[in-house]
């Protein structure tokens, strides 16, 4: 049975916030300083690409790290083989018995205060520059998605049902070793970097045939700002390691598990990788994002454990991480 004060609290922090968003929203806006800095510009793809290039024959570092990908993309090829011999001969081992206690009601009141957070937190953006003295617009913007995801996590595991071993083990964090889990979502994302590489290509030619316009995903951006070192570090610790955790444990660990109770296995790999990608909004990389969703969703129903899609999203965004520290510097004059 629902408890009751627990219920009133939810909604009156969801109703605070909905009011001071509003308010926010209502409160006339200051004017942009004429003498405020400008924002970094974010090259082109064929501006990237020739940087790349440059940087490949002048910095045997980044030869290297070409090697290393590529050697990546190959071990993949090798691991999709494998994995498509084990299909034909048996099925996957079948997932562990996924935890209990919440449904598809919890989902959308996670996602509703995540939302009310954040936007009360964007309405009291004027107040923290003038506390905190004047921090970037990028720092202001990761911080509250960072505080909108932690209130959205706490939520969570407050609705899941203590189990012998606590609320983690019932997201799929208690049960196993972690470390053969971790292992198995290296090899997992091993192996999904050829398809990606497929469904990045196939996005491209799309994305031209239909003019959609191609943008770097929003992080990607983000390393362009004029930051310091410290917002620099924050912003590279967010995207590689603190919001894939968080993610995993609201799509994987909580939002799958609770479609898949409801609707059955494949209905919620495809709902919640459909979402994930949705929720990057940027249609020129649904498609990869799509597929970087199942893999994720199928990851974590073959070992039972929220380790492996946390490992496989971890690799996918510190990649994506170095790369843009890397475009960053090759593109700083």
């Amino acid at each position: 049975m629902p408890d009751p004060t627990r219920s009133a609290r939810y909604w009156g922090a969801v109703l605070v916030c909905a009011c001071i968003a509003v308010g926010g929203a209502l409160a006339p806006r200051a004017p942009v300083p004429a003498d405020a800095p400008a924002r970094r510009a974010v090259p082109g793809e064929e501006e990237m690409l020739r940087l790349f290039e440059k940087a490949v024959s002048e910095r045997p570092l980044v030869r290297h790290l070409s090697l290393l990908f590529a050697g990546a993309v190959v071990a993949g090829l090798l691991i999709d083989v494998k994995v498509a011999a084990r299909l034909l001969r048996r099925r996957l081992a079948p997932a562990g018995t996924p935890g209990e206690g919440w449904g598809i009601g919890e989902v959308l009141k996670a996602a509703l205060l995540f939302l009310s957070v954040f936007l009360a937190l964007q309405a009291l953006a004027p107040l923290f520059r003038r506390l905190f003295g004047g921090p970037s617009e990028v720092t202001l913007q990761v911080a509250f998605q960072f505080l909108a995801e932690l209130a959205a996590v706490a939520y969570i595991l407050v609705s899941v049902r203590p189990g012998p071993r606590g609320p983690l083990a019932g997201l799929g964090l208690g049960a196993g070793r972690p470390l053969p889990a971790a292992w198995a979502g290296v090899k997992a994302y091993a192996g999904f970097l050829p398809v990606l590489l497929c469904l990045v290509v196939i996005s491209r030619i799309a994305a031209e045939r239909t003019g959609v316009a191609v943008e770097p995903q929003a992080p990607l951006g983000l390393f362009f700002a004029d930051l310091s070192g410290p917002a620099l570090v924050f912003l590279a610790a967010f995207v590689a390691v603190i919001g894939p955790v968080f993610e995993e444990i609201f799509f994987r660990g909580f939002a799958y598990q609770a479609v898949r109770r409801r609707w059955g296995r494949l209905p919620a790999v495809l709902l919640t990788a459909l979402l994930f990608s949705a929720l990057h909004a940027n249609a020129a990389v649904f498609l990869p994002i799509l597929g970087l969703g199942v893999v994720l969703a199928s990851v974590f129903e073959t070992t039972g454990s929220l380790v492996a899609p946390i490992a496989v999203h971890l690799c996918q965004n510190g990649a994506a991480v170095a790369a843009a520290l890397l475009l960053r510097s090759i593109a700083s004059p």
